[in-house]
């Protein structure tokens, strides 16, 4: 409450930071020093004007618990001047300040947990100046996904008066995203309503090991994974009931219903 004020972590323990009593949403930032180990826990912090709402000077390890959510004004939600591995049971939001990435780092990982990045809106312009291009949602140079469901939007062109209007954002800054050695491709699974649903498992062909810590649908039942080239998703479990369906291959979308037989069958 009041000024906004930074929260500077250092050394190497563990660190967990929570929300004040009675404080839902914070102007506090967090800045990291060195190789940093921290875990959120319903975090919410709205970054104020010229600042990230978390920055980290060496490597993060970033675990999630419960919902957690960054913003900026006009900076990337997080900045991390070397690299920032994202795990956990639980989940974050980014969203970027205005031309800005959501997050921006040399190397991101994901390993669990519900990710979402939504890149900063370009600018707005005016009858003589074109609207400014929406940022993309993540700017790192390499980007590894073993689990999780990470979705990431890019930032919508600025509005003008006539001047011209700028490009949206993308997912990233052209980085291929990959599991440490082979390129992966987004791939859309929406189970028939089930909204807010954890994922247990998952039948994968060929078979393949995917961290599902943490990973549960969004809004529209949606989950967002990244798999190998010619990867087919054949059925998805919350671990009561199996949801199947014409199977998904890697980089598409598709839907999948609930399977008759309920939960007699789950995929491993």
């Amino acid at each position: 409450n009041g000024d906004a004020k930074e929260l500077v972590i250092t050394g190497t323990k563990p660190v967990t930071v929570a929300m004040a009593k009675d404080v839902k949403t914070s102007a506090d930032t967090l800045r990291t020093k060195g190789e940093a180990r921290v875990t959120l826990v319903n975090v919410t912090i709205a970054a104020p004007e010229g600042k990230n709402a978390l920055e980290a000077d060496g490597g993060l390890e970033l675990t999630l618990v419960g919902s957690n959510a960054l913003t900026a004004v006009d900076q990337a939600a997080i900045y991390g001047h070397e690299g920032v591995i994202l795990s956990g049971t639980g989940s974050l939001t980014l969203q970027g300040g205005t031309e800005s990435n959501g997050i921006g780092t040399n190397r991101l990982t994901v390993t669990g947990g519900t990710v979402t990045v939504i890149g900063g809106d370009g600018a707005p312009g005016t009858k003589e100046t074109a609207g400014g291009s929406g940022s993309d949602a993540v700017g790192a140079n390499v980007i590894t996904v073993t689990g999780g469901s990470l979705k990431l939007t890019g930032g919508k062109a600025g509005t003008d008066d006539g001047g011209g209007t700028g490009a949206d954002g993308a997912a990233t800054i052209g980085t291929a995203i990959t599991d440490g050695e082979k390129p992966l491709y987004q791939t859309v699974i929406q189970l028939t309503d089930k909204a807010d649903t954890a994922v247990a498992a998952l039948a994968l062909s060929p078979d393949q090991s995917y961290g599902l810590q943490g990973v549960v649908t969004d809004e529209t039942g949606s989950i967002y994974l990244y798999l190998p080239q010619e990867t087919k998703t054949n059925a998805v479990s919350d671990g009561t009931e199996t949801y199947t369906g014409t199977p998904i291959a890697s980089g598409e979308s598709g839907i999948m219903t609930l399977s008759k037989n309920g939960g007699d069958s789950k995929p491993s």
